[in-house]
Parts: C-alpha cells; sequence; structure tokens
C-alpha cells in the first residue's frame, strides 16, 4: 500500500528530530538531552553538525574504571516495591533488581538492534509442535548477598513460584496468562529438574520471548521463593532479585540505596556493575532537579520519569562545558516495538502476519 500523505508528514517531522545524550565529566554526571536538528527530507540518516556542541562518540570501554557510587535521582516515595505491581515509581527498583528469562542485546558503539539474549535462561527450545518451550537456567544467575536469600543461585523453584505469582496477583498477568484472557499464549509452566523448566503454549505464539521480556513494573521477574512467606521476605518493601543491584535502603521522603549484587551474571563486558552502588535521593520538583544536576549533587536526569527540558539543553552546556552532547535517534518512548524488522522475525512469514 502506498505511504498516504499524512504519514509522509509524519516521516518528514519525525527525521528532523535528534536526541541529545549528555555525559558529565567528573561530578558533573549525565542528562538525556532533546533537540531539533537536520533537514525536511524523510529517511535521512542523520546531519552534519556546524553548532560545534556535539562530541564525537569514542569508544572507551577499555579505559573505564570501577568506581564507589552513582548518584541518580528519583521523584517520589514508593508506596510499593513489588516487581509484579505496576507503577510508575516502581520502574527504578524493578528495572534495578530483577530479571526476567531474557533480555534485549544492547547496542555497543551503535544502537541496540532488538535481539533477544538469554538472561536467567541459559538455552532454550521448542518442541516440533511449537507448544512447548523447554528452558534450561543459568548456574550463574544469583540474588542478593543479603538475608534470606544470601546470595544463593537462582533455581527452578524460585521459576515457578515466581510464574504462579505473576498468574495470581501480576498486574499485566493477562498479557501472557491464559487461564486469565483466552488470548494470551500461555497455559503452564511446571519444574522438569532443578535447572530446567518447561512452559506449555494455549496455541504457537511465534513472539513469546519478546513478549515475555516486557520490562515493566507488573510483568513476570523472576523473585526468590521466600517471599512466599511475608515474615521472611515482603517485597514490597525489599529489593531482591538477581539483578545488578539490590536494595539496602529506603527512607520515605529522602532517597534510595542500591548495592551492587557480586552474584549477577556476567557477560562478555566484564565484572558489572562497574560501580559498587549508586544512590537516588527523591527529589519531586523539577527546578530542584536541575539545579541538583548542574551543581553535581546527582549525576543523571534520564530515567525513572526525571528528564531534562529541552529549552534546558543549551543553557546547561553553556554553563557547563564539560558536558559531552552526543547525537543519536530520538525514540518518542522508552519501549520500542520491532515488528518484521530483524532478520529472524516470525513475522516475515506470511502466514504468521494472516493469522
Amino acid at each position: 500500500m502506498a505511504t498516504d500523505y499524512w504519514t509522509r508528514v509524519a516521516m518528514q517531522r519525525l527525521s528532523r528530530r535528534r536526541s541529545l545524550s549528555a555525559l558529565g565529566a567528573g561530578a558533573t554526571g549525565a542528562a538525556l538531552l532533546a533537540a531539533c536538528g537536520g533537514n525536511d527530507s524523510a529517511g535521512d540518516s542523520g546531519s552534519k553538525d556546524t553548532s560545534g556542541l556535539l562530541s564525537e562518540t569514542v569508544d572507551d570501554f577499555k579505559s573505564a574504571k570501577r568506581t564507589a557510587a552513582i548518584k541518580a535521582v528519583h521523584f517520589a516515595d514508593q508506596q510499593n516495591m513489588d516487581p509484579m505491581f505496576t507503577s510508575l515509581p516502581n520502574q527504578l527498583p524493578v528495572n534495578s533488581c530483577y530479571t526476567q528469562f531474557w533480555g534485549f542485546t544492547g547496542g555497543y558503539m551503535k544502537p541496540s538492534a532488538g535481539e533477544i539474549q538469554g538472561d536467567n535462561a541459559e538455552a532454550w527450545e521448542f518442541s516440533a509442535d511449537k507448544l512447548t518451550l523447554t528452558i534450561k537456567l543459568s548456574d550463574k544467575a544469583h540474588f542478593a548477598p543479603v538475608a534470606p536469600t544470601n546470595g544463593r543461585v537462582v533455581d527452578a523453584d524460585d521459576v515457578v513460584f515466581s510464574f504462579n505469582r505473576f498468574k495470581e496477583q501480576g498486574t499485566r498477568r493477562s498479557d501472557l496468562i491464559n487461564a486469565v484472557n483466552p488470548d494470551a499464549p500461555i497455559s503452564s509452566l511446571t519444574k522438569i529438574d532443578s535447572r530446567t523448566v518447561q512452559i506449555k503454549l494455549a496455541m504457537p505464539f511465534p513472539g513469546l520471548e519478546y513478549l515475555a521480556t516486557n520490562t515493566q513494573a507488573g510483568y513476570m521477574f523472576i523473585v526468590p521463593k521466600e517471599a512466599a512467606d511475608l515474615n521472611v521476605l515482603d517485597l514490597r518493601r525489599q529489593g531482591n532479585g538477581s539483578g545488578p543491584w539490590y536494595l539496602s535502603d529506603y527512607t520515605p521522603s529522602v532517597g534510595y540505596t542500591f548495592k551492587r549484587n557480586p552474584g549477577f551474571k556476567q557477560d562478555k563486558r566484564g565484572d558489572l556493575p562497574y560501580a559498587d552502588e549508586f544512590t537516588a535521593p527523591i527529589v519531586p520538583e523539577y527546578a530542584n532537579q536541575l539545579a541538583q544536576f548542574r551543581a553535581g549533587a546527582i549525576y543523571t536526569m534520564s530515567s525513572s520519569g526525571v528528564a531534562i527540558r529541552a529549552e534546558d539543553i543549551l543553557p546547561a552546556k553553556k554553563d557547563i562545558p564539560e558536558l559531552s552532547l552526543t547525537l543519536s535517534n530520538l525514540s518518542s518512548t522508552s519501549a520500542r516495538n520491532f515488528f518484521g524488522a530483524l532478520p529472524e522475525s516470525p513475522f516475515k512469514d506470511v502466514r504468521v502476519r494472516q493469522a
């Protein structure tokens, strides 16, 4: 079908927009900045900088050094830190502390291609009829090194507990659980052995891994089986998962402190994360957030609902020359949908599209 007029207009406008990410030097930190540039040609791959404000992207991975702490910021108190409870304030602890079966590969010197890689899943295979998915769990993923988990490895009992808990109380359970929504794909999840689980599907579902890799609070995240007893582990108050961080302190109206999880599953980038802790003071008002960022008291304004406004980009760069502005494609939301664009996408099969 030919592209209609309004689609062309929208694409032309979108092609003019880019985002500038500002990475601070020393205590000045980082911010996600947005600006306009480019020309009106749809499909424009980018435009040359004539302002002299942009910095060239360089590969400084080999010179990266471990640091004691990162200073972030958060905008609200927390009513419930349960990873299966949806709320915007809950995104920070959920994405910091918890993992899933799969994750998206990150971009390195280029944007992410949106490909899936194993997280807690080490290997997985569909049956010939596409109705059974067998998942072998990694033995490298560990929970937080605090009671009651004490750094133990994630096992199949944790996964089964997480699934049943999500089935009963997950905010977004209707997206995955067939018993809740007849259009959802998953009928059951059972344990085969300590390192293997099996998922039964109600119908063939080619995009299962992508659907299950939704990092919004309220989806299925793998949590410790100890959370079955609130007196032992209350996930509403304690962030304890197999993610890169665990919540070591939360003081209402003051802030959060996350410590590095030494048992976080590592990858080729090495001993992640590279900081021993990060703090996130609670600063509700934007003006105070910006003032703290300018003063170097916080290092980032690019997450958890906090972002520097477009009109403050150039003044911040003028007042803080150490800020590095780099050009990247603009995403209108924090989530990206991939439909038929990936090399192995199931949507390239006409039968899937027709179904």
